[in-house]
C-alpha cells in the first residue's frame, strides 16, 4: 500500500468513527420520502385536485408533480392522487373525502430508512456538500416551471449542469454497462448522446421529455475516450469531451470489504469514499453504482440527489 492510499484509508475510516461520535442529526434540509405519481383524472390541473400543507402552511404547486415530505397533510379537492412512499414501496390511491373534510385524507409517513442510521446519512451529507463541485455548467435556459428547471418551487431557475460531473478528466470503469446520466435546470425535452471520440461514433443515446436523469441503453464501453452531450430544448448544451474510460477502477479498501455493515451501506460508503479520490475523477463512476441499488431506498435517492436527480422508480418494490 502506498503512502497515498494509506492517507486515504486512514481519513475513510476516520470519517467512519466520526459517523458514531460526532454527528448528532441529519441534514435540516428535510428529504422527499415519498413522490406524487399522479393525479387522477390525469387532465386535470394539480392544485385543483391537492392541496399540501406543510408545517402549518400551504405549499404553492406547481407542474410537474412535487415531492413529499414527512408530515405533509394532504387534502383532496375532488378525484384522487396516486402517491409512491420510499423506503416502503407502497403506492398509496388517496381519494377525496378520506378525511371527511376539515382533516386531511393522508397525512405522510416517516421515512423507512434501509441499512444506514440517520447518522451515518448526516456524514454522507456533509461529504457530498462541497459547494466548489459545481460540475459542467452552462448558463441557465428559463423554461416554464418544467421539472429540471426548477426542484424548489421558487422563482429562481436552475443552472443547466451536471454536477457529477466536476473533475478535469472524468473516469469510468469500462464493461458492458447501461449508464446512468443527471442533471439539473434546462428545459425538456433533452438529447444525451455517448460518443466514442477515438472513431467519432455515437454508441448509446436516450430522449428524455419530462425528468433530469436518464439511462441510457446497455452497451459494451470499452476502454478510451468518450464525450457525454446533454442539449435541451432551447439548444444548450453541456459537454464532457474529455470521459476517460479505465479496466482498473479503484478497488473497495480491505478495511471496508470486511466490515459487517449491511450490503446497502457498504456500498454507499464505497460510493462516497470512491468519489472522493483524485480530486473528484471517480465521482461519475460512484454515481453509476449507487444508481444500480434500489431504487426506492431513501438513503439510494439521497445520495443520487445530491448530483441531480435519482432515477424514476416505475414500479413498486
Amino acid at each position: 500500500m502506498t503512502k497515498s492510499r494509506r492517507l486515504v484509508t486512514s481519513t475513510f475510516l476516520t470519517g467512519l468513527l466520526l459517523v458514531c461520535v460526532w454527528v448528532p442529526r441529519a441534514s435540516a434540509n428535510p428529504a422527499a420520502v415519498a413522490y406524487l405519481k399522479a393525479i387522477i383524472p390525469k387532465d386535470a390541473k394539480i392544485g385543483d385536485v391537492l392541496r399540501v400543507v406543510r408545517g402549518g402552511k400551504d405549499q404553492s404547486l406547481a407542474e410537474p408533480l412535487p415531492d413529499l415530505q414527512a408530515g405533509d397533510r394532504l387534502f383532496v379537492k375532488h378525484g384522487a392522487v396516486r402517491i409512491l412512499i420510499l423506503g416502503t414501496g407502497q403506492v398509496k390511491t388517496i381519494a377525496q373525502g378520506d378525511g371527511g373534510g376539515s382533516q386531511p385524507d393522508f397525512i405522510v409517513p416517516e421515512a423507512v430508512s434501509q441499512g444506514l442510521t440517520g447518522k451515518a446519512l448526516a456524514f454522507i451529507k456533509a461529504l457530498m456538500s462541497d459547494p466548489d463541485r459545481s460540475g459542467t455548467v452552462v448558463p441557465v435556459t428559463r423554461g416554464s416551471g418544467e421539472f429540471c428547471y426548477n426542484l424548489t418551487l421558487s422563482n429562481e431557475p436552475k443552472p443547466f449542469a451536471i454536477p457529477v460531473l466536476f473533475a478535469e478528466r472524468p473516469a469510468l470503469s469500462a464493461g458492458k454497462r447501461a449508464l446512468f446520466v443527471s442533471w439539473t435546470g434546462g428545459r425538456p425535452p433533452f438529447d444525451i448522446e455517448l460518443v466514442d471520440r477515438v472513431r467519432n461514433k455515437k454508441i448509446a443515446g436516450a430522449n428524455v421529455k419530462q425528468e433530469c436523469s436518464a439511462r441510457l441503453p446497455v452497451v459494451d464501453i470499452a476502454p478510451g475516450r468518450y464525450r457525454l452531450s446533454i442539449t435541451d430544448a432551447n439548444g444548450s448544451v453541456l459537454l464532457e469531451d474529455d470521459l476517460t474510460v479505465s479496466t482498473l477502477p479503484p478497488a473497495m479498501p480491505r478495511e471496508l470489504a470486511k466490515s459487517s455493515f449491511p450490503e446497502e451501506a457498504r456500498q454507499i460508503y464505497f460510493a462516497t469514499w470512491l468519489a472522493s479520490l483524485e480530486s473528484g475523477r471517480w465521482a461519475f463512476e460512484a454515481e453509476q453504482r449507487v444508481s444500480q441499488l434500489d431504487c426506492h431506498s431513501v438513503v439510494v435517492r439521497e445520495w443520487l440527489d445530491r448530483w441531480g436527480s435519482a432515477p424514476a422508480c416505475d414500479t413498486p418494490k
